[in-house]
């Protein structure tokens, strides 16, 4: 089953038509729509209804032609999304300083199992000349 578009649906005079800005598909809201945020039914893109003055809308209803100044200055809650961006940025210089600390301390951790080992092995060559010397020394 297909989708209707403006091309195979009915419209009334009532209805707005604007493109969307991310996809270029062309959509249609009723007019008490205006202003509002929608999702684009093919992209999926935020999508900001143009706002009309009633000569524009008069104009606009004969026409059914999307006019390039209907075009959403920016997108909606681009702020709010600068914003997690921004925090994103910073969680990353953190988790960046956090993976180089824990690296270093991998690091230290390998140092100090090697260090481990050597007293290990001193302890058991002592361990064994200690008691070279007293079996000798019961002979």
């Amino acid at each position: 089953m297909t989708e209707p578009t403006p091309e195979t649906e009915s419209f009334s005079e009532d209805d707005l038509f604007f493109t969307c800005p991310h996809c270029g598909k062309n959509m249609a809201i009723e007019k008490r729509g205006m202003g509002l945020t929608i999702q684009c039914p093919d992209c999926r893109g935020l999508v900001k209804v143009p706002k009309l003055s009633d000569t524009e809308l008069k104009k606009r209803s004969n026409s059914h032609v999307p006019a390039e100044s209907d075009q959403p200055d920016s997108l909606p809650y681009i702020d709010f999304l600068e914003e997690i961006c921004m925090r994103l940025q910073g969680i990353q210089k953190k988790y960046s300083v956090i993976e180089t600390q824990f690296n270093l301390q991998q690091e230290a951790v390998l140092t100090l199992k090697d260090e481990v080992q050597n007293l290990q092995d001193a302890m058991e060559i002592l361990t064994k000349q200690m008691s070279d010397s007293a079996s000798a020394g019961t002979e």
